[in-house]
């Protein structure tokens, strides 16, 4: 049996258990993108640990079909689980011995840079340049620099989604790029990136007052939509944001730079590393502390005045 079998065999079995859709879709662009026209074409029983490592550290080197540039760290860890659960099956099914990718390892990824916001003048300057440019399909610049809401989620949003009496937003979905029958990129919703992702987010008033107004010209069930009154997507959003940060003369920041600005005013402002965790959908309050731990202010003062309660 060839590895492209397997493969075929495994991913039939794992449509019916309960995998989310867009983790199916991650695996058979892998499977498709990196796998099926080279290692894919061996037999099984012809593929050692050597064979995989040789293989993973090829991938290093590779250009990504869609983006073009060396092949993410992320990728070529999701070919290796691939495979690993692959040849799981295929040890359980009695197919080979041991799984020749067991004890392969990914590459580590490059260290995460510390998470960077917009200073308040920039800020200023984005909402200003915003509002007064009056396109609504680019209020989403200020709904991320307001709440924090990703990218994915942002574009997915709909009027269902939207409560506008109690002052929220629900986080029921997100947009995701991935290839369609005809090969082709696509945006698709699909479920959330997590269960902590889907989340209801509250609204400053001010927020509440543009989306009505917006809500009010629009003729789309999406609440942001290109001039066509298409779905806006991820993609031609990201290339707006950049233009309006070169107009601005402004530094070239990512669009999730947005969201760290919103976590770093909100932090400036006193709110509590649990809200905050769940406004922006993270499982863990622990990982805002790490990701913003340079906004946290520990005063010292305020602990050296802390007075013993009980008896010495």
């Amino acid at each position: 049996m060839k590895l492209n079998e397997l493969l075929s065999e495994w991913m039939t079995v794992h449509r019916e258990e309960e995998i989310k859709p867009q983790t199916i879709i991650r695996y058979e662009c892998c499977i498709n993108n990196y796998i099926k026209d080279s290692l894919g074409q061996e037999e099984i029983r012809n593929i050692t640990k050597k064979t995989v490592q040789s293989y993973v550290e090829g991938l290093k080197q590779t250009l990504g079909e869609r983006t073009e540039k060396e092949l993410s760290t992320s990728s070529v860890r999701c070919v290796l689980a691939v495979l690993k659960l692959a040849f799981d099956y295929a040890v359980e099914n009695d197919l080979i011995p041991t799984n020749p990718a067991k004890r392969v390892f990914a590459p580590f990824g490059k260290e995460k840079k510390a998470a960077e916001s917009f200073t308040l003048d920039e800020q200023k300057a984005i909402e200003s340049y915003v509002l007064s440019e009056g396109v609504d399909g680019n209020y989403g610049i200020l709904l991320s620099l307001y709440t924090g809401i990703r990218i994915g989620e942002l574009v997915a949003l709909t009027w269902d989604d939207v409560n506008l009496e109690y002052g929220s937003i629900s986080v029921t979905k997100t947009q995701t790029v991935n290839k369609n029958d005809s090969g082709h990129w696509k945006p698709e919703d699909g479920t959330p990136r997590s269960e902590a992702s889907g989340r209801i987010i509250p609204l400053p008033q001010f927020v509440v007052e543009d989306l009505q107004a917006i809500k009010e010209r629009s003729t789309s069930s999406y609440v942001f939509t290109l001039p066509s009154g298409n779905p806006m997507n991820a993609k031609i959003l990201r290339w707006r944001f950049e233009q309006i940060l070169i107009k601005l003369e402004i530094r070239k920041l990512s669009f999730n730079s947005l969201r760290h600005s919103f976590a770093t005013r909100a932090i400036d402002s006193g709110m509590d590393v649990v809200t905050l965790s769940e406004i922006l959908g993270h499982a863990e309050a622990g990982n805002i502390i790490n990701i913003y731990k340079e906004s946290f202010k520990f005063n010292k003062e305020a602990m050296t005045s802390l007075k013993r309660i009980g008896n010495k």
